[in-house]
């Protein structure tokens, strides 16, 4: 389709899945534009939200990565800014009390209790949903790291780029839908995402942080991982009555969640491996 009636798209086409970051940047290096925008394809563009992006852009050139606002589907507005993660958020985050306190600017630390500013802020991170990158940027940080198969790629490029003193801006006048896990078309998606944005905590905390702090982010993840078993357990169980099959895949797919992390606790190397989606 693309090929019929898009001939001056450029596409590429994968034999196998590389991951987001791999994917991404293939289409960072044969672009040829002042600016490069990551876009998911869950997305719907709003009143005019890329143009107005990029005349934000002209006018702050000490922003390199600029993200917009956000909304679900149904209007209501949706977070996309966060802070690096450290063992805070992951404490936070792993006994559900950020979840539980969505508002709040201190329990809810890592997404600044889902502030919906009014004017641009300057921040640690906008999602990789919609991220407008300045390409001399790109030439003096590098590409994406293609350690990160998919979750943390986009955190890993922020980190690096306040690193060597660029702004990360958030720029709420320009607004799009993102239906928030659109490709997630089952629970194994939902069960796989879920472990896989573990593993992207780890190996940036493992990499931007150090290893020991990465083994005690895993140490976190599993004393609050476990007591929750037995509520995914019940909740399979209602969910897969008619379904025993699924029943017993659901279990493996999360029991080797947790044997990856229990593994990590006597083999701190495995935080820090290149992974991919089997």
């Amino acid at each position: 389709m693309v090929r019929s009636q898009f001939p001056d798209v450029k596409l590429i086409k994968n034999t196998s899945n590389v991951g987001f970051a791999g994917a991404t940047n293939q289409g960072f290096e044969i672009s040829q534009g002042q600016y490069v925008l990551m876009l998911n394809s869950d997305t719907i563009i709003l009143e005019r939200a890329i143009e107005k992006t990029l005349d934000f852009a002209d006018d702050n050139p000490d922003a390199a990565v600029i993200g917009c606002k956000l909304l679900y589907p149904d209007g209501t507005f949706q977070n996309s800014c966060f802070r690096f993660p450290g063992l805070l958020g992951v404490l936070l985050t792993s006994c559900y009390i950020s979840q539980l306190f969505k508002s709040s600017y201190v329990l809810n630390w890592d997404r600044y209790g889902c502030r919906d500013w009014p004017t641009f802020q300057e921040v640690d991170c906008v999602m990789g949903s919609f991220m407008l990158i300045r390409r001399s940027v790109l030439k003096e940080v590098g590409l994406l790291d293609t350690d990160y198969f998919m979750y943390g790629e986009e955190t890993d490029f922020c980190y690096r780029v306040k690193k060597a003193g660029w702004k990360i801006l958030y720029y709420p006048n320009a607004h799009i839908i993102h239906k928030h896990r659109g490709s997630q078309k089952s629970w194994a998606d939902t069960a796989w995402s879920y472990r896989a944005n573990h593993r992207g905590i780890l190996l940036f905390l493992c990499k931007c942080r150090h290893t020991a702090v990465g083994y005690v982010g895993n140490v976190l993840i599993i004393c609050f991982m476990i007591p929750r078993l037995f509520v995914w357990t019940l909740l399979d169980v209602l969910g897969s009555v008619r379904h025993l099959s699924s029943l017993q895949r659901r279990r493996v797919l999360k029991g080797q969640s947790l044997y990856f992390h229990f593994r990590a606790l006597f083999q701190p190397r495995l935080l820090r491996q290149k992974w991919c989606k089997i």
